[in-house]
């Protein structure tokens, strides 16, 4: 899922996961997102697609099950679920945004459209001669 195709290797990803899914029997849902992921990134969108369904009915719910649901609506339109790199906010003395604290999947692969977030942008406010913020 790294935004870098030059990092990202789907064979060895699938490779490593299987083994990580043999070792915990797959029961792990941090191991089954992976594996999903794993098998999306390799174009086997239909066993992605049950990886992950197995994951949300693990998790019962919640927040983190709603990531692998929407992961699942990548797999489902045979699109890998792609990462994004955080985009720091511009304006002084705030914290960063990260695309994570956004709604909606996030996909920056150009070759694969997807909703994209980004952290919000704008002028950067001036400092006022004689003020301490």
């Amino acid at each position: 899922t790294h935004p870098d195709a030059a990092i990202r290797n789907a064979a060895e990803a699938l490779k490593l996961i299987n083994t990580a899914v043999q070792a915990t029997q797959g029961t792990n849902t941090q191991v089954l997102m992976a594996w999903g992921d794993a098998l999306a990134a390799n174009g086997q969108f239909k066993e992605a697609i049950d990886v992950a369904e197995q994951a949300v009915l693990r998790m019962g719910g919640g927040q983190q099950a709603e990531v692998v649901r929407r992961r699942i609506a990548f797999y489902k339109q045979k699109r890998p679920y792609i990462e994004q790199l955080a985009v720091p906010n511009t304006f002084p003395g705030s914290p960063p945004t990260q695309p994570t604290d956004l709604p909606g999947p996030t996909n920056p692969n150009p070759g694969n459209p997807a909703p994209t977030t980004l952290a919000p942008q704008g002028p950067t406010p001036s400092p006022t001669p004689g003020k301490n913020p």
